[in-house]
């Protein structure tokens, strides 16, 4: 019964083979890349940064504003209210009459306009404008960083699913290989028991065998599924039955470098920027305790106020101003912003120097394992090699009766499983590099070399 369920499970994973699609490394990378929602969301956080880069730039030239008021008063009455009286001018014989007719003036405010445009130049702010857009400027390097951050550990995560299935494909073929042998011995054993130069355990031994290694063939389709799963994962797409396409055994041999810096990381370089802005932030917090001078410049026109039925005010007038203002005493609020800044500034270098060790250890971590998956992968060739030489052997002692079924069949056991320690240390050392090529920042650069 058991044998029977691991027949169908091979025959239904055969037949799910047909719709497979073969699929390259570059085209795994650039599907994950193309959609990604992290890349999508570091994308925005780069246009924020250089549209706040531009405002904050603006403050080096003119602002111009307009502005206007309408208003009406009901106000009215008399500002100066003089009767007319007549009187006489004596003169030596006689007087001359003299009317003074009166006079009045009245006065009411009515509507009032006012229109006019005002130009402001800060001069000099203590270095705040500068360095505010420093910092800006900062903060938009930052986020192409980080987005070349996300960009790499996309990469490394997709190239790892590819590298995972590419090594579970290997597997599935050594193990298909080796049912397929078991199967001719079976036949061998079957067709050698008929003429009687085999025993009835001989054939219950290879049996049991082939059980053992359908099991294996369904563990390792299991994992195929798996894998491809992962990848598909990784590139953000449906489920699909794809095939990743070998590599060659020297993929990122070219990128290989002895010269590895901590400096090549993008992380390294956002600890860099940090420590930046906090020197612009201490910039910024000198400049409160700093003189700051300005200009202005306005022209306005202003209409309104009757008096004795005349507009007093109707037309423009320009005015000139010059600003200076000294911080002279701030209850200490300037000072402790300014040790504070200095505080900042040097935690962020002891953490950028704490971290940078990190990495460096980090990296070094990194390429002794990869030193050790190539020798691994060496040491593996040559156990393999030499289990070849040892069935060669055996089959054809077995052959000449000098072996026993036992003794063949532990050597194949034996070659499959050196067979499938060749495999896993081949993907070891693929993924070891591309640890390496990580740490050393230099990930980006092997994708763009080697998959043209």
């Amino acid at each position: 019964m058991k044998q029977t369920v691991l027949t169908l499970s091979l025959t239904l994973f055969a037949i799910g083979a047909t719709a497979q699609r073969p699929i390259t490394l570059k085209e795994c990378i650039l599907t994950a890349l193309s959609d990604n929602k992290e890349l999508q969301m570091s994308n925005s956080k780069i246009a924020e940064a250089h549209e706040t880069a531009l405002s904050i730039r603006g403050h080096f030239l003119p602002q111009v504003s307009a502005s206007g008021i309408a208003g009406w008063n009901s106000s009215n009455g008399t500002l100066l209210d003089i009767p007319k009286f007549n009187f006489d001018i004596p003169l030596s014989s006689s007087s001359i009459p003299f009317n003074f007719p009166g006079y009045d003036i009245d006065y009411r405010v009515g509507g009032i306009y006012h229109a006019g445009i005002t130009v402001q130049q800060p001069i000099y702010m203590g270095g705040r404008i500068a360095s505010g857009y420093r910092m800006a400027q900062i903060g938009e390097n930052v986020a192409h960083e980080r987005h070349e951050l996300t960009e790499a550990e996309v990469v490394y995560q997709t190239c790892q699913a590819y590298f995972l299935l590419l090594k579970a494909q290997r597997l599935d073929s050594v193990a298909t290989a080796a049912l397929t042998a078991a199967d001719e011995m079976m036949r061998a054993v079957g067709a050698a028991g008929e003429h009687g130069m085999a025993q009835r355990t001989d054939m219950k031994k290879v049996e049991l065998a082939r059980t053992e290694l359908q099991l294996s063939a369904v563990q390792a389709k299991n994992g195929v599924r798996l894998a491809q799963r992962n990848l598909c994962v990784q590139m953000g797409v449906k489920m699909e039955d794809v095939v990743a396409i070998s590599i060659p055994d020297d993929f990122f041999l070219q990128n290989e470098t002895t010269d590895i810096s901590v400096a090549d990381r993008p992380e390294y370089r956002m600890l860099e920027a940090q420590v930046e802005l906090n020197r612009e932030k201490l910039t910024t917090a000198r400049s409160e305790m700093l003189p700051q001078v300005g200009v202005q410049a306005s022209y306005g026109y202003l209409y309104g106020l009757h008096v004795s039925d005349k507009t007093i005010f109707d037309g423009g007038s320009v005015t000139l101003l010059a600003s200076v203002k000294i911080p002279i005493y701030q209850s200490g609020v300037a000072r402790h912003n300014l040790k504070a800044a200095k505080i900042a500034l040097h935690h962020s270098e002891l953490e950028r120097a704490l971290i940078a060790d990190r990495m460096a250890l980090e990296q070094l971590q990194a390429q002794n394992l990869y030193d050790e998956a190539q020798l691994k992968h060496e040491i593996s060739l040559s156990s393999l090699s030499l289990e070849e030489d040892n069935l060669a052997i055996i089959q054809k002692q077995y052959k000449v009766g000098q072996a026993t079924l036992a003794d063949l069949l532990r050597e194949q056991a034996q070659l499959q499983k050196k067979q499938e320690e060749e495999v896993e240390s081949m993907c070891d050392v693929f993924l070891a590099h591309l640890r390496l090529m990580k740490a050393a920042g230099h990930l980006m650069e092997a994708f763009d070399t080697n998959s043209q």
